[in-house]
């Protein structure tokens, strides 16, 4: 478990920064949502197909969604907040916060979401070990075959 955790922190940091900045589009922003809500899922898939992990047990799942939906909110919420503030300065929208309000609300909603992130991710992390889990007992062994070749 402790093997892939630096891993698992990149790849959600990735994800959730990607998501922030495309959630500053109007119409990308209900699409981040919904990945937003799949970001343990990636993280483990990523694992998985790398080769960077193996067996993940539904626990380890749990954990991996946890973590992975936490820094995935608080990259989001890092990249976005900053970008939706200069944005509105630069197209001249009103603020709804000034710069004072954002060193508050920024922590803020990094825990606010990064719990609710967790707990979300947590729930997706848990059923895709599960489902990992179930794939790899239904698969066939493969049969090991060895040929003799004689020369003569």
């Amino acid at each position: 478990m402790k093997y892939y955790i630096k891993q698992v922190l990149y790849i959600s940091a990735i994800i959730g920064g990607v998501l922030g900045a495309f959630s500053l589009i109007p119409y990308f922003m209900c699409l981040g949502s919904l990945i937003f809500c799949i970001i343990s899922v990636i993280t483990i898939i990523f694992l998985k197909r790398n080769g960077y992990a193996g067996v993940i047990s539904l626990n380890d799942g749990t954990v991996i969604g946890a973590i992975s939906g936490f820094i995935g909110a608080a990259a989001a919420c890092v990249v976005y907040m900053p970008l939706a503030f200069v944005g509105a300065i630069i197209f001249k929208q009103p603020l709804l916060f000034k710069f004072n309000d954002l060193v508050f609300i920024v922590p803020i909603t990094i825990v606010v979401f990064g719990m609710l992130g967790a707990i979300m991710n947590a729930f997706c992390g848990m059923v895709t070990a599960y489902l990992y889990e179930k794939l790899e007992k239904d698969r066939p062994e493969e049969e090991q075959v060895d040929f003799i070749i004689d020369e003569e």
